[in-house]
């Protein structure tokens, strides 16, 4: 570690010093993004704040990630593909006029996916009142950055 002329000492990597408005002294912040703002002391969620060493843990409940096709799924969805494409062009070759209709219909419903909506990961903290979300992002990553950084704290405590 360095030395800092305000305090002696500089804070570990990726921390910046502030001075804690009236107190004086020297606090550093471990996390900082948009109204979430971990310090060694406390941890702020906007207005609600948690002292550190009143955390007794802290949890994230994230979302499964999307299931993925298997071989056998892709392969059953092609084989249908085809199937609803062969009978859309048999339709066209026999003179019926809306054939191509179902080749298109059927054949973009196989490619075309609707995407899902965001799931929104929670972050738990326990504290001597109990289990409380503190916490909730669809940014994922951001979920696990506030919890480790409030982990981070607690270790430094």
């Amino acid at each position: 570690m360095h030395v800092n002329a305000r305090h002696g000492l500089s804070p570990p990597l990726g921390c910046k010093d502030q001075l804690t408005a009236g107190a004086g002294m020297s606090e550093s912040v471990i996390f900082e993004a948009g109204s979430v703002e971990i310090t060694r002391s406390v941890a702020r969620f906007g207005k609600t704040s948690y002292p550190i060493a009143n955390i007794g843990s802290v949890t994230i409940d994230l979302p499964p990630p999307p299931k993925e096709v298997t071989l056998f799924g892709r392969i059953a969805l092609y084989f249908m593909c085809f199937v609803f494409v062969a009978i859309g062009a048999l339709m066209i070759y026999s003179g019926v006029m809306w054939g191509w209709a179902l080749v298109l219909l059927f054949g973009a419903m196989f490619f075309v996916k609707p995407e899902a909506p965001a799931k929104e990961g929670k972050l738990f903290i326990r504290t001597s009142s109990g289990n409380e979300q503190a916490f909730a992002s669809k940014d994922l990553q951001l979920v696990r950055n506030v919890h480790d950084a409030i982990q981070s704290a607690i270790a430094l405590r």
